[in-house]
C-alpha cells in the first residue's frame, strides 16, 4: 500500500512540473477605464508567495522597491527602472483572488499616462523579459520546495515501510518459534495420552486385584477375631 502511495506522489508531481506559466498582452479595467497590461498566469495557487517573491526579486536584481503592504496591490511609482526606460516610470502589480492558480496584471505608467503596446513596444518588451526571468526564478523556487516536501514524504513512507517490514520479519520468526513449540507440545501431549492409557490400564488391573485381596483379608481378619474371642472365653 505504501509503495502505491509513493508511486502516486511521484506521478502527481511529475504532472505538476509539466505545468508552467503564461504571459499575454491584454487589457484590464483600472482607474475607470481599460488599460493595456501584461497578464501573468501561473499554475500554482500561491498568490501571496508570488507577490512577495516579485517584490524581493525586483529589489535584489534592479533596486526597484514595490510597496511593502498589501500583497494584492504592489506599486513602484516614478522610479528609474533602467531595464525598461531611462526615464522615471511607475509599475503597478495587481493580483487577482483565485484558488487554482496565480494571476496578476502589470501596468506601466509614465508622466501620468498608461503605456500602450503600440506606442511603447520597447518598454513592454523589456518588461516581458524581466517578467519571464522572474517567473522562471519563482517557479524553480516553488518546485524546489515541493521536491523537498516530496522527498520528506517519501523518506517518511520509506521509514514506515521499513519499520513494517522489520515487524513482519519479527512476527515471522515468532510464528516459526511458536510452530516449533506447538509441534513439541503436540508430541508431548501425545506421549502423555499414551502414558495415561497405560496408567488407566494399570489402575484397572490394580483395582481388580485389590478388590480380591481386600475380600481375602476381610475374611482372614474375621476368622482371627473369632479365634481370639474363643481363646479369651476359655
Amino acid at each position: 500500500m505504501k509503495t502505491i502511495n509513493i508511486l502516486f506522489l511521484c506521478m502527481f508531481y511529475v504532472t505538476a512540473f509539466a505545468q508552467t506559466y503564461q504571459v499575454e498582452q491584454t487589457s484590464e479595467r483600472r482607474d475607470g477605464d481599460l488599460r493595456e497590461c501584461l497578464k501573468v498566469t501561473l499554475s500554482i495557487p500561491e498568490g501571496r508567495m508570488v507577490s512577495n517573491e516579485l517584490r524581493s526579486y525586483l529589489i535584489q536584481n534592479y533596486g526597484i522597491r514595490l510597496s511593502r503592504f498589501g500583497w494584492r496591490n504592489r506599486d513602484a511609482e516614478e522610479v528609474v527602472f533602467s531595464k525598461i526606460s531611462d526615464k522615471e516610470i511607475s509599475l503597478y502589480a495587481v493580483f487577482e483572488r483565485t484558488r487554482e492558480e496565480t494571476v496578476f496584471n502589470l501596468f506601466l505608467m509614465q508622466q501620468e499616462e498608461y503605456l500602450s503596446f503600440s506606442k511603447h513596444k520597447a518598454q513592454w518588451d523589456s518588461l516581458e523579459v524581466v517578467v519571464n526571468s522572474f517567473l522562471k526564478n519563482v517557479m524553480t523556487k516553488y518546485y524546489d520546495e515541493e521536491l523537498k516536501q516530496i522527498n520528506r514524504e517519501i523518506s517518511k513512507l520509506d521509514k514506515s515501510l521499513s519499520k513494517a517490514r522489520r515487524q513482519l520479519e519479527k512476527n515471522e520468526k515468532s510464528l516459526a518459534k511458536n510452530e516449533e513449540r506447538i509441534t513439541k507440545l503436540s508430541r508431548e501431549n501425545t506421549r502423555l495420552r499414551e502414558d495415561n492409557e497405560d496408567l488407566n490400564k494399570t489402575i484397572r488391573e490394580k483395582e481388580s486385584s485389590s478388590a480380591e485381596r481386600s475380600s481375602e483379608l476381610f475374611k482372614k481378619r474375621e476368622a482371627l477375631e473369632r479365634t481370639k474371642r474363643s481363646l479369651l472365653q476359655n
